[in-house]
């Protein structure tokens, strides 16, 4: 009978928390149906298995809502793209504090019921800032289900407010981003900008923010990123039918900038190795044929799949090609035809171990990187030091499908050795870290630069 009369008892409780938990479903079931009927949502989704809880997606916001006996709470917030501000307080530059200043100005501005979240420690032990645009209150539940349109109309008055808020932190921000490329002149605090304007940008993807925030990255000496945003700058003011006469002239500057270095005018020795300043621009093979040049994604995407040589431009543009050089697929590579002229060659792994071992894994990208170009973090600047005018620059590459992708933070080349998979290796340099990543094997279809050795 001991026994007994606990597991008795065990099963009654068992037995009312299964009534309590399926009271609870059917209720939640019902508000899940009102909800759906009232803002014409098609899906409403129970994050986990026995909450009470429901989430869903309304117009460009995020819906939380906590069904409880007497009263609903509600929680409404911006996607991850609108404006929330999750960053690690690297700086806490003036420039930082201005622009979390006016994100809370603004939400205090439209609309006193937001939520503003104070700094914490997160798990890595650095300091992490999170300020979040949030609206939360609670409607009082009565019995013929009148609250709902309290709900709807919270939500629809919280959507509005929003709105308003990223209009006006879209505004500050575009003029603050002005005011530093204006007026400033420190390295850092340009870096910086170049975050916040690129945040900007990401807002409002209009010509405007794309516009400043090529001039900032032409300001901190970004050539060949502000170049590739004031060619999207041309193209959305000509969409948008606006006059585009001053990306026109940033756009010659930038040019000009681009054919004035001197590059390739000598080359760099290492040891016994003589390695080339420049990234190979070759359009034909040693014996004089041309080399296919895939203009086209689908162009590009043939020539891959069918291991046809090929080259390009970034982005098509010739004007990339003085600085970066061209882009080639691997079967440029190993063609029998000879990619590098007479009296060079594309370097193996061995001989760009050579090169690692010399300057150190963990230091090569620093002392071969250009001076200028690599974008760098929030806190950290990504350029070289230029040792010895190797000049290495951030070139991107295009992937198997055609696209070009990481211009400004990541350099790849080839290397002419491939692994027991056929798989050719190749090396890249990124614009966060100062060593290299070496030998990884590589989709025969993707391009990369190449940098000639002399045999």
């Amino acid at each position: 009978m001991k026994i007994l009369f606990p597991r008795l008892c065990t099963c009654i409780a068992l037995f009312i928390f299964t009534l309590t938990v399926n009271a609870q479903t059917e209720r939640q079931l019902e508000i899940a149906d009102l909800i759906k009927k009232e803002l014409g949502i098609n899906e409403i989704l129970i994050p986990h298995k026995g909450d009470t809880n429901l989430f869903f997606d309304y117009e460009e916001f995020l819906c939380y809502v906590y069904p409880g006996s007497n009263y609903i709470r509600i929680h409404v917030t911006a996607r991850s793209a609108d404006p929330n501000i999750f960053l690690y307080k690297r700086s806490n530059s003036n420039l930082e504090k201005k622009v979390i200043q006016v994100f809370k100005q603004h939400i205090n501005e439209v609309n006193k019921k937001y939520h503003i979240t104070k700094a914490y420690w997160s798990i890595y032990e650095e300091p992490h800032f999170q300020v979040l645009s949030t609206f939360s209150t609670s409607i009082p539940m009565d019995a013929n289900d009148a609250w709902i349109s309290d709900l709807k109309e919270t939500i629809t008055s919280t959507g509005i407010s929003m709105k308003l808020f990223k209009e006006k932190l879209v505004m500050s921000l575009s003029k603050i981003c002005w005011e530093v490329k204006e007026n400033e002149t420190d390295p850092d605090i340009l870096r910086e900008a170049i975050f916040w304007a690129k945040y900007n940008m990401e807002l409002q993807p209009d010509a405007d923010r794309t516009y400043i925030y090529a001039n900032v990255l032409f300001k901190a000496g970004q050539t060949l990123l502000a170049l590739e945003k004031i060619n999207e700058t041309i193209e959305l003011y000509k969409k948008e039918n606006q006059n585009y006469d001053l990306s026109t002239a940033l756009k010659e500057k930038l040019v000009s900038l681009i054919y004035k270095d001197h590059i390739g005018l000598y080359n760099t020795r290492v040891k016994n190795q003589e390695w080339k300043t420049y990234n190979l621009r070759t359009q034909k093979f040693r014996n004089g044929d041309e080399i296919f040049h895939a203009k086209t994604k689908q162009e590009w995407t043939e020539a891959g799949e069918k291991g046809v040589p090929a080259y390009c431009y970034y982005n098509n543009d010739n004007t990339y090609g003085f600085r970066l050089g061209k882009l080639y697929n691997w079967y440029a590579i190993n063609d029998p035809r000879g990619l590098a002229r007479e009296g060079w060659h594309i370097p193996t792994k061995e001989e760009w171990n050579l090169l690692i071992t010399f300057f150190g894994k963990d230091k090569m990208g620093k002392y071969l990187k250009s001076k200028n170009n690599w974008g760098g973090d929030y806190d950290s600047d990504g350029n070289g030091e230029g040792e010895r005018y190797f000049s290495a620059f951030p070139g991107g590459c295009r992937d198997k499908e055609g696209d070009f992708i990481l211009l400004g933070s990541n350099g790849y080349w080839w290397s002419a050795t491939e692994n027991e998979n056929e798989k050719p290796f190749s090396i890249r340099l990124s614009d966060d870290d100062n060593g290299v990543v070496p030998f990884f094997s590589a989709n025969k279809a993707v391009g990369y630069s190449v940098r000639c050795l002399k045999d």
